[in-house]
C-alpha cells in the first residue's frame, strides 16, 4: 500500500511517499495562484459531498495559510462525527430492469 501526502506551504508544496514501510520525498515545487485555487476547488468539492473529516480540517488548514482572508479560521472541530452528521443513504434498487 503506498500512503501520498502533501506539505502546502505559502511559497511551495512538498510531497511525500510512504510505501513498505519507507518514506521518501517526491520533490517540491512552488505554489501559484492557479495550484491554489485547483487545491480550494478540490475542498469546496469534499464540502459539497459532504466530507467532512480529519483530512477537510487539514485541506482547510492548509488553505487558511495560503489564503488567509479566503479562508479564515474555522471555529469548529471536524475530526470526528457530529451530531446531526448523517452518512449518505445510498438509493435501494427495488426493481432490475433488462
Amino acid at each position: 500500500m503506498r500512503d501520498i501526502g502533501l506539505d502546502v506551504h505559502r511559497d511551495f508544496c512538498e510531497v511525500a511517499i510512504a510505501e513498505a514501510g519507507a518514506v521518501r520525498s517526491a520533490g517540491r515545487s512552488d505554489t501559484t495562484p492557479e495550484a491554489v485555487e485547483l487545491f480550494a476547488a478540490g475542498y469546496k468539492k469534499a464540502i459539497e459531498l459532504q466530507v467532512y473529516d480529519e483530512y477537510t480540517a487539514k485541506i482547510r488548514e492548509a488553505l487558511g495559510r495560503l489564503a488567509a482572508q479566503k479562508y479564515p479560521p474555522e471555529r469548529e472541530s471536524r475530526t470526528r462525527e457530529r451530531i446531526g452528521d448523517r452518512p449518505p443513504v445510498p438509493e435501494l434498487v427495488t426493481e432490475i430492469v433488462r
